[in-house]
């Protein structure tokens, strides 16, 4: 009989059990919820050393930020430098989300 997934078997067929601490859960929980994946992905992808996707919805925003700060200033809208500070530090703020959902070094320049 095939199970739900379409196939016999599954392709992992390890299990591991882990205890954490309530603050040891909260990171975890935080850090797979920024990265958009369930914490046993975030977990088995950080156990495995592999480089953790970031949040989709964070890339998104970049973009749009950079689209919008783009067509600010190709089309020479009068607005005040607050304003293009202000959309400068709101893709600062995105990038150093990304920045902390990431392992140490995994970030490229």
């Amino acid at each position: 009989m095939k199970s739900r997934y379409g196939t016999e078997t599954r392709a992992r067929q390890h299990m591991v059990a882990v205890r954490f601490s309530d603050d040891e859960w909260n990171v975890v929980g935080a850090k797979a919820a920024a990265a958009e994946v369930p914490v046993t992905s975030y977990v088995r992808q950080a156990a495995l050393d592999r480089e953790l996707a970031s949040g989709a919805n964070v890339i998104a925003e970049l973009r749009r930020l950079g689209g919008l700060q783009k067509k600010l200033f190709t089309e020479g809208q009068r607005i005040g430098a607050s304003e293009y500070a202000q959309i400068l530090l709101t893709i600062t703020d995105a990038i150093e989300r990304i920045a902390a959902t990431q392992p140490a070094g995994s970030l490229r320049p």
